[in-house]
């Protein structure tokens, strides 16, 4: 049996409980650089508004998302009423894009083709087959997908799902399957489920090796504990729901492979390791329609997103979109991506596609010329500015991701994070570099008065850099904190991209006192995600549990045990040794101390330590022989991480 795991996405955008944030005024400087910004860059240019309203159907009668049973999840309008010019407080391109971000409902693409739009973070592609709908990209969770099903089928008919593509294996484009599709369908074969060749491994390895850590700083990159408005988050929220996958019962392995779901012919571009490790493009000759995945949105995306993740590479994002122009250059009449808006017409999509090309090689070439030429990413990044036939244009702007953390990004898949100086090698903790820092500058209020000087000059990286270190060396001095969040407020407001405006207000908002107390709790039964495997298989549980051994608990322990769970045929051979977990399938014959089946639930709660072995075994959760107690006693050597940790103090 084939399991699937909960995608970082449905992890990390944990739930608040927001408090305002102080009513800071903005810096005469952050009024200039924003409006310099609006100054600078081609705001007459309205075609992106046209074709974000462009094949308007409908939105949804009633916004707002509610669970089974009658709960609100959110308002899917939430947010989105920014009219007029930017705030003082809002970067200028910034508030364009999500102006232009918030359309909300089902889209006409071409005929056949429809989109579902402003629901959810990602967009859903819905086809029109000969008896049904196929689905590309099933939204992150059943609710939302749900909501979109129902208007699809109010304003285009009721006819079931006969396919469903998945184009990547980020968890935004397909938490939500079963919202639209019941997994027997697919399990039977009934129903065609499509991903990309590496689809299930590269999802558990993005979104659940490091899933707590990922959450904690996905809450930073969505600011989910920064209020909404003009001060604050400028995103809509996030809505939480349900998730729940439907499993892929084909994966695609050969570039150029064609399959007919419905009537309905679709060609696969494989493109690994570009935005995501396992995508594809998707091709319906009949309609010209291309889908893009996440690799070609209308804002430069992230080579490293700042929630952490393997780093991408620009060189073979820029060739598959050098592939995909060669392809279907001369065919495409229509492209959508996993993001925003589309675009029409052959040569629209032609540039387009090159604009977006051009950009991701020219930050990957010149990053490498500058790496070769000795500078730090530091440096590089400082240093690095698009050329103006790129930077004036709105396909490319940092409205996500941005040149500056996309060059780091190139620094470190070809060099590491060490930039070859000695001072560097091996460096001091932060908590006591700052220490230092503070008293060779002359003491805590020379720091303070240092930074306040640099804060109105507009210098805010070294504000920063000052007050930072004020911090880390005492994290209790108030006035240091304030002073450090009032500078991050600064930040966020000249922010063009929405992550760094969240991240910069989220650590504003921490160092005054916000915590997020709902923060992602993957290890624990007790968490908010309820039972952790529920979505894993054995394996990659104990991939997991490989991680979480805490030498300090385990010592010179010694164990032995074959493990299986009830609802999967065979058993895994566990060995905790030199304080490492290691599995395999076990070999005949092998030399146990105990042996144990169990549920995934009871498996939970036993290395919680929330059941006993004996109350497992006697609720018919579990089965022993040998050393009953062996499975405990590993739980008590894991160390379970609560997402909780610091990130702007020590």
């Amino acid at each position: 049996m084939r399991h699937w795991l909960l995608g970082v996405c449905g992890l990390a955008m944990a739930t608040v409980q927001a408090v305002p944030v102080l009513a800071q005024e903005v810096d005469p400087s952050t009024v200039a650089a924003n409006r310099e910004v609006a100054g600078t860059l081609p705001f007459a240019d309205r075609a992106d508004y046209e074709r974000a309203r462009r094949g308007f159907i409908a939105t949804l009668d009633d916004p707002v998302i509610r669970t089974v049973d009658g709960r609100v999840l959110g308002d899917v309008t939430a947010g989105k009423d920014l009219k007029g010019d930017a705030p003082d407080t809002v970067n200028p391109s910034l508030w364009r894009f999500m102006q232009l971000s918030a359309s909300t409902g089902l889209f006409k693409i071409a005929d056949g083709v429809w989109q579902v739009r402003g629901l959810d973070m990602a967009n859903m592609e819905v086809i029109a087959g000969k008896t049904g709908y196929i689905l590309i990209d099933p939204l992150g969770t059943t609710e939302i997908t749900e909501a979109a099903m129902k208007l699809v089928r109010k304003h285009l008919g009721d006819r079931p799902v006969t396919g469903m593509i998945y184009s990547h294996n980020h968890g935004d484009h397909f938490m939500g399957s079963a919202g639209a599709l019941d997994p027997a369908l697919a399990a039977s074969g009934q129903v065609p489920v499509i991903a990309p060749k590496g689809f299930g491994d590269y999802s558990f390895a993005e979104q659940i090796v490091a899933g707590p850590a990922m959450g904690r700083r996905t809450n930073y990159t969505f600011g989910t504990n920064v209020p909404f408005g003009s001060k604050g988050r400028v995103i809509p929220p996030y809505i939480l729901g349900t998730s729940k996958v439907v499993p892929p019962n084909h994966i695609v392995t050969q570039d150029g492979e064609r399959m007919v779901i419905d009537g309905v012919t679709f060609e696969f571009q494989l493109t690994p390791d570009a935005e995501a490790n396992a995508a594809m493009h998707i091709f319906m000759p009949a309609s010209g329609t291309l889908m893009v995945a996440d690799n070609a949105t209308p804002s430069l995306h992230n080579l490293l997103t700042p929630r952490g993740a393997p780093v991408r590479d620009g060189k073979a994002w820029a060739d598959d979109l050098t592939e995909t122009l060669r392809r279907y250059g001369s065919s495409m009449q229509q492209i959508v991506s996993g993001h925003q808006w589309p675009h029409w017409g052959n040569a629209e999509c032609n540039d387009f596609l090159t604009l977006q090309r051009d950009t991701y090689k020219f930050i990957h070439d010149q990053s490498v010329r500058m790496i070769n030429e000795g500078l730090t990413p530091a440096e590089i990044s400082n240093r690095l500015k698009l050329p103006p036939s790129l930077a004036n244009r709105w396909g490319v702007r940092g409205n996500y991701g941005n040149v500056s953390f996309n060059a780091r990004a190139v620094y470190q898949r070809y060099m590491g994070f060490y930039d070859g100086n000695p001072a560097h090698l091996d460096p001091m903790e932060p908590e006591a570099q700052a220490k230092h820092y503070v008293e060779a500058l002359g003491g805590a209020d020379r720091v303070l008065a240092l930074a306040a000087k640099a804060r109105s000059d507009g210098d805010l990286k070294w504000a920063v850099e000052l007050l930072n270190n004020a911090v880390f060396a005492d994290p209790a001095d108030t006035a240091a904190r304030d002073a450090l969040a009032g500078v991050y407020d600064q930040m966020g407001w000249r922010a063009e991209s929405y992550m760094w405006r969240n991240i910069y207000l989220s650590g504003a908002a921490d160092l005054r006192g916000e915590k997020a107390a709902n923060a992602v709790d993957f290890g624990s039964a007790g968490g908010n995600l309820g039972n952790p495997f529920a979505n894993l298989s054995l394996s990659q549980i104990l991939e997991v549990l490989s991680y979480r051994i805490d030498p300090a608990k385990a010592g010179d322990e010694k164990l032995t045990l074959a493990l299986g769970l009830k609802d999967e045929d065979g058993l895994q051979l566990v060995t905790l040794a030199n304080d490492v977990l290691v599995y395999q399938p076990l070999p005949e014959g092998a030399a146990v101390d105990g042996t144990v089946r169990i549920t995934r639930s009871g498996l939970a709660q036993l290395l919680a330590g929330k059941h006993s072995a004996q109350d497992l075994i006697a609720a018919g959760e579990m089965s022993a022989s040998g050393d009953a107690g062996a499975l405990a006693r590993l739980g008590g050597y894991l160390s379970m991480p609560s997402g909780r940790f610091n990130i702007v103090t020590p």
